[in-house]
């Protein structure tokens, strides 16, 4: 019979924005924190070109500016069924009612669109 070997804990000390960073990168690649930081220590192991390495990264961009515009798109339908449902509701007791929701959607809208806008550069700064 194999025995797994089970890994041994490591407690890490780091700078928090340094632990923030590494906690936003995986709640976007969907990881734990301690697969984020294993990925990116092995990565840092491997033997790749500057070229490898660089059509990861465009590929990674790749995929979260894909993210953040299905993201977007879903709140700009939301804001535009809000808007609709407010204008329907106009001159009634429920037309303030809505004032809050479309403030919250149009926020997240608007972080969506920065957070898709910076991408967008790193993405153009890698082709150039």
């Amino acid at each position: 019979m194999s025995e797994k070997i089970q890994p041994t804990a490591y407690p890490l000390r780091m700078p928090l924005p340094l632990r923030e960073k590494l906690e936003e990168s995986a709640r976007k690649t969907k990881r734990s924190l301690n697969a984020e930081i294993t990925a990116r220590l092995e990565e840092s192991f491997s033997h790749r070109t500057l070229d490898e390495v660089e059509v990861a990264k465009a590929a990674e961009l790749d995929r979260e500016i894909a993210r953040l515009s299905m993201e977007s798109s879903k709140y700009s339908r939301a804001l535009d069924l809000l808007m609709t449902k407010a204008k329907a509701a106009a001159g009634t007791e429920d037309e303030d009612s809505f004032g809050p929701q479309i403030l919250e959607v149009a926020e997240a809208l608007g972080r969506t669109e920065r957070e898709k806008f910076q991408a967008m550069m790193r993405r153009e700064m890698l082709e150039n």
